[in-house]
């Protein structure tokens, strides 16, 4: 048990920061996108999901699949490196000429109820066990999920929220 202690004290802190002071990501990486008003017609029509509002001058990130398709096309849409697309509704998703909505912080009724923790439970719907796999590594001291206040849980009763994974 001792030998234990020692090469655990001398491997030392082993969890990622959050977020990542530098990530590495591929050239070909597209992130948030950039609208400009001047030649969004263009952009829209090369869409193939219809993403695009010219008349609105929108972008819909519920849509966007990120293909790249209407940047090349027009130079009113331009991909940039960011990562975090994150969105606290549906209608945050749709980004005008302004840019993006950021998230906003947990509501205080809510924060109240929650306190610091947030309990989860997992929920199969049939995958292959990639998704399940993927949750159960987020408890690891690689990504030590717990130290953002969020737990999985066994029972359903036990839980605030279910995650449900599979195709």
């Amino acid at each position: 048990m001792i030998k234990a202690l020692i090469a655990r004290i001398k491997q030392g802190y082993r969890t990622m920061e959050f977020p990542s002071p530098e990530i590495k990501l591929p050239p070909r990486f597209l992130g948030l996108p950039e609208i400009k008003a001047a030649g969004l017609e263009k952009a829209a029509a090369a869409c193939p999901y219809a993403a695009i509002s010219a008349q609105a001058g929108t972008l819909d990130l519920g849509r966007c699949v990120f293909c790249g398709a209407c940047a090349k096309a027009s130079p009113a849409v331009k991909f940039t490196k960011e990562y975090k697309l994150c969105a606290g509704s549906r209608e945050d998703l749709v980004l005008g000429r302004d840019g993006a909505r950021r998230a906003r912080p947990v509501p205080e009724d809510l924060r109240r109820i929650l306190g610091r923790s947030f309990k989860l439970r997992q929920v199969s719907a049939g995958g292959c066990g990639a998704c399940e796999a993927d949750c159960n590594v987020l408890g690891t001291l690689a990504f030590d999920l717990g130290r953002f206040g969020v737990q999985f849980v066994a029972s359903p009763r036990h839980a605030d929220a279910v995650l449900i994974t599979g195709p």
